[in-house]
This record gives structure tokens, C-alpha cells and sequence, in this order.
């Protein structure tokens, strides 16, 4: 099990609550999944100059690789680049995370049960994510047209019982 975590000017708490969020987690598959999934952290930072203390003062009980990128490579080719460090010839879940979320361990089990079981079948997964005022944080699930991004622009719009459907059916 995989987290992989693209940085850029990430602020010092954002990091340390998403490392909690491992660390506990990684507790979680101790119990539950009886040691048979490693887990690990892979980091890069797509600033130079940023410096992350966190990283050298807590001891955590997964593995992270932290490397910095002398350019910024961007969101995707951050992750890109982490997924090309896996070279280990098992089967392994790779999970994409920003840098400011957080997840309780609990929340994330389902996920990864489903994972395990339907590994040949499954190539992509997504949790049920909430914004901070509880809410559903909805993601893009086609891809985007003139209209739909009409529609998520002018939320009045989404009162037209066609571009409701419209827009429902788009995220």
C-alpha cells in the first residue's frame, strides 16, 4: 500500500496532519489486515527551497521516501514520478492524496478491502470525500463540456429541471 503526496509550499501543518492520518492508519492495517500489507510514503516536493522539519522529528512507524525535484514537475507528473519508484514486482495499491486532507483509518478500511479483493478488476478507486462544512466535495466524472461547466458556474442554472439532470449526471 502505497500513499503518494506531491508538496509545493505545502504548509508544515497540512503535512503533519496528513502523516498523522498514515500513521494512524498504518496502525489500523496492524490489526486488521495482520501485517500482510506494507505500508509506505512516498513524498517529492516540487519547491527547492522549502524545508520540512516534521519529517525529521517524528519517527513513524511506515516508510517514506522523501525526495525534492530541482523543477516543479506538477500534480501528475509528481505522482508519475513516485509511481515509477515501485519496482517491486508484487501487486500493491497505489492511493494519490493532497497534501491537506485528512482521513480517519476507519474511513479508508472499505476502500481498501474492495481493493484487495477485486486487485485483477479494479484499476481506480475513489472515496466518498466531505468538505470542511460537512458537505459532499463532488468529483468530475466526465469529461467537461461548455455546458457543464456552465451549469457548475451558474448554479442558478441547475433550477431548469434538464440542466439539473444535466449536471447530476456530470458529476
Amino acid at each position: 500500500l502505497v500513499f503518494s503526496i506531491v508538496l509545493y509550499q505545502t504548509p508544515e501543518s497540512d503535512l503533519y496532519n496528513v502523516l498523522h492520518s498514515i500513521e494512524q492508519f498504518t496502525s489500523l492495517v496492524k490489526i486488521i489486515f495482520n501485517h500482510k500489507l506494507k505500508v509506505s510514503t512516498l513524498l517529492i516536493d516540487n519547491h527547492p527551497s522549502t524545508k520540512y522539519s516534521i519529517l525529521n522529528k517524528h519517527q513513524y512507524s511506515f516508510e517514506f521516501i522523501y525526495r525534492k525535484s530541482s523543477v516543479n514537475l506538477g500534480y501528475g507528473r509528481g505522482h508519475n514520478s513516485n509511481f515509477d519508484l515501485i519496482d517491486d514486482g508484487n501487486e500493491f495499491i497505489f492511493i494519490t492524496l493532497n497534501p491537506d486532507v485528512s482521513f480517519t483509518p476507519l474511513g479508508l478500511k472499505p476502500l481498501i478491502e474492495y481493493a484487495i479483493d477485486n486487485l485483477s478488476s479494479v484499476s481506480c478507486l475513489a472515496p466518498l470525500a466531505y468538505l470542511k462544512d460537512g458537505s459532499i466535495q463532488y468529483s468530475v466524472k466526465d469529461n467537461p463540456t461548455i455546458l457543464s461547466l456552465f451549469v457548475s458556474r451558474f448554479s442558478i442554472s441547475q433550477r431548469i429541471p434538464f440542466l439539473k439532470s444535466y449536471y447530476r449526471k456530470y458529476i
